[in-house]
This record gives C-alpha cells, sequence and structure tokens, in this order.
C-alpha cells in the first residue's frame, strides 16, 4: 500500500516501512536505477578482486608477483598507501580491510560524496 500525497508522482512506497529500513532506503533516492545497476555490477568485480588478493595480503609481505603486479595496475598507490598504515598500527590483518576501503574511497568516490554508496553495498549482497 502506498502513501500518497497529491497524485501518483507524490507516493513515498515507503511511508508504510519501519523508520529504521526507511531510513536506510533513502540513498536509493539519491541515484538512477540505470547508474546504481552499472555501479553495483563495477563493485562486484572489485570485490571480486579484492577476495583473490586477501590471502595474499593476510599472509604478509612479500606479496607474490602476481598479486603486486594486479595491485600496482588496478590500484595504483594501493601498496604505497597501505605500507604507510602498516607501519602506523603493524596489523597485518588490516591489509585486506584497507584495501576494500581504498577502493570504495577511489572507486565509488561519487556515490560516496553524493551519499548513495550504501545502495550499491545494499544492491551488492
Amino acid at each position: 500500500m502506498k502513501e500518497c500525497l497529491a497524485d501518483a508522482a507524490e507516493c513515498d512506497d515507503t511511508a508504510n516501512l519501519l523508520a529504521e529500513i526507511r531510513e536506510q532506503r533513502q540513498c536509493f533516492k539519491l541515484v538512477s536505477a540505470e547508474r546504481l545497476g552499472a555501479d553495483v555490477a563495477r563493485y562486484v568485480d572489485w570485490d571480486a578482486f579484492a577476495y583473490w588478493c586477501r590471502p595474499a595480503l593476510e599472509r604478509g609481505s612479500p606479496l607474490p608477483d602476481l598479486v603486486s603486479s594486479q595491485l600496482q595496475s588496478r590500484c595504483p598507490g594501493f601498496l604505497e598507501f597501505n605500507e604507510k598504515e602498516r607501519r602506523k598500527d603493524s596489523l597485518i590483518q588490516q591489509d585486506w580491510h584497507r584495501l576494500m576501503l581504498w577502493i570504495a574511497d577511489n572507486s565509488f568516490a561519487d556515490a560516496k560524496r553524493e551519499g548513495w554508496f550504501d545502495a550499491i553495498l545494499n544492491r551488492s549482497k
């Protein structure tokens, strides 16, 4: 059931949802379905790449040459960023998490800045 104000264009299909869920879905209103679909597909590709890197990142340095070259190619600047951050916390377990954050910050900066990155995360599950 939709709650409408004056006409169909003003319907709020989230009006009957719990406030918490309604708030979570607000990010979907900030992006077109086409753009969201394209960015969800890109995110899934990046997520697969990150999971491919994960065993090597969690094992620590030195990274296998193939992983290192792929990170250099696809994520220029990440290895240097990660090394600097690792010196601060010395937690190898954080390398993969830093890669995920780096991907979000560098490949999905527009979505984060415009407030709809959570829509990508919700749709990619």
